[in-house]
């Protein structure tokens, strides 16, 4: 009887199987959870830095007669406390990529924030050959995020500094409406607090439900969420 009733209290090949299946069916209903957790918490990491960006910019703006910062590498010892608040948690290039703008293009979803970078000349990183000499500070070598006050030439601007841009933009609301034919028609000037100043790209497509979602440092020193192109709406 007893050597019989060890041998059943033994699992079976089959029924090993069975556990192990269960157990990788429960592997992968828990780990999107996770992922999504973690990547909640770097998403409020970075939130907290792009904070900072906003009373580092007006506190600069205060000291220099309201004037935007050249770039956010500009003041990043002065009024952000060090160059590691300009790397986003989320960037798997550890801000080397830089701001990575996914661009004006009108297929969304075949956006890859890792590979698009039509505004190559805003990023605040070592090997961009635009930004010696404009006021960057050329000690910090990365940095995660989109500066929309960059003191260097616009791409699709020529004669025009992206601060220069951003100014008229923000006075004459050019952009609120997002049909091409109208793009540039004067508008009623931009809320300062809806007006982006630096931009992360890099949890776009990341979060449930916000496939565009993109932070924003605004203007006025605040912070919001919008959609990829921020013109088009916000969270």
């Amino acid at each position: 009887m007893s050597a019989k009733t060890g041998r059943r209290s033994r699992f079976t090949l089959i029924e090993l199987l069975v556990v192990i299946v269960i157990i990788m069916i429960l592997i992968g209903l828990l780990l999107p959870a996770f992922q999504q957790a973690r990547a909640q918490a770097r998403a409020t990491s970075c939130t907290s830095q792009m904070r900072q960006f906003g009373m580092g910019t007006l506190s600069y703006r205060e000291d220099h007669d309201t004037l935007m910062p050249p770039w956010l590498s500009s003041i990043s010892e002065d009024y952000l406390g060090g160059p590691e608040l300009l790397v986003c948690p989320q960037d798997p290039s550890a801000g080397a990529a830089g701001g990575r703008p996914g661009g004006l293009l009108d297929e969304l979803e075949q956006i890859d924030p890792l590979i698009e970078d039509e505004f190559e000349e805003t990023d605040d990183i070592t090997i961009n050959p635009d930004r010696p000499g404009t006021g960057a500070d050329e000690d910090v070598e990365k940095c995660s995020y989109m500066y929309e006050f960059a003191n260097v030439e616009c791409s699709w601007w020529r004669g025009n500094t992206w601060w220069a841009r951003k100014q008229v933009q923000m006075a004459d609301g050019l952009g609120r409406d997002r049909d091409p034919a109208r793009f540039s028609v004067v508008g009623r000037a931009w809320e300062p607090d809806l007006f982006p100043s630096a931009r992360c790209f890099w949890h776009f497509d990341v979060l449930w439900g916000k496939k565009e979602l993109v932070l924003n440092t605004s203007f006025a020193g605040g912070f919001f969420k919008s959609m990829l192109i921020w013109e088009d709406g916000v969270y």
